[in-house]
């Protein structure tokens, strides 16, 4: 056994949760992944776990019921967006959701137990998606999930997002809560607008989320000031 773990399954290379004139560019990017690992036989070097789909209990921690009842249905007819126009449905995409988003939590909760030192998604990081929607191609919000599996242990716990987007989903989710989220990204008009300095957190979470927002064009040479 190695002492890191990615989580994959054939069935990431058919997921997409973008328009589908968009899904192209979603389903070339894991695809490449596999490539890559497979010609360089990274096997060798880490193992690989099949995912498994996020229990309802587990999308409690981190959506309402409310939300997850409403994917659930829009799974079931495949009609409209789970959003304002981002995320379209399409039948099984529930499914779809709670696999990718089981993978980040069953390498949490390995990790936790001591089996690995480091896991890594490919098809994870869905920090757009908020507690009661979807948002920006994300259902379900498996960062924050892993954040909060973590906390249960009591451990401390620190989010660090260095996507060009803020993570406001994760952000959001985790407010009020004493869990450090750290975000580096671009600022201004860009979506999804949120991400300023003063956005600090509420309650036991004041002070535990930290935004470093960008201009647009910052290189290196920002992120090491940062």
């Amino acid at each position: 056994m190695n002492e890191n773990a990615i989580a994959f399954s054939e069935k990431y290379l058919k997921i997409a949760f973008t328009p589908p004139d968009l899904a192209w560019n979603w389903k070339i990017r894991n695809k490449l992944f596999k490539d890559f690992f497979d010609r360089y036989n990274l096997d060798k070097y880490v193992d690989v776990i099949e995912p498994e789909p996020a229990e309802e209990d587990e999308l409690l921690l981190i959506h309402d019921s409310k939300f997850i009842g409403y994917v659930k249905k829009k799974s079931e007819t495949g009609i409209g967006y789970l959003d304002y126009g981002d995320t379209p449905a399409y039948k099984g995409i529930y499914e779809d959701a709670t696999l990718v988003v089981g993978g980040t939590a069953k390498l949490a909760k390995l990790i936790l137990k001591g089996r690995y030192k480091k896991g890594f998604n490919p098809q994870g990081g869905f920090h757009h998606a908020q507690k009661s929607s979807a948002a920006g191609f994300c259902v379900f919000n498996d960062v924050a999930l892993a954040a909060m599996l973590a906390s249960r242990e009591n451990l401390r716990v620190a989010v660090i997002d260095i996507d060009g987007h803020h993570g406001d989903g994760t952000q959001f989710i985790l407010y009020d809560k004493p869990l450090l989220k750290i975000s580096f990204h671009r600022y201004g008009h860009f979506y999804p607008g949120t991400g300023d300095v003063d956005e600090l957190g509420e309650g036991e979470g004041y002070g535990y989320s930290v935004n470093i927002p960008f201009p647009s064009g910052a290189g290196d040479d920002a992120f090491e000031i940062a």
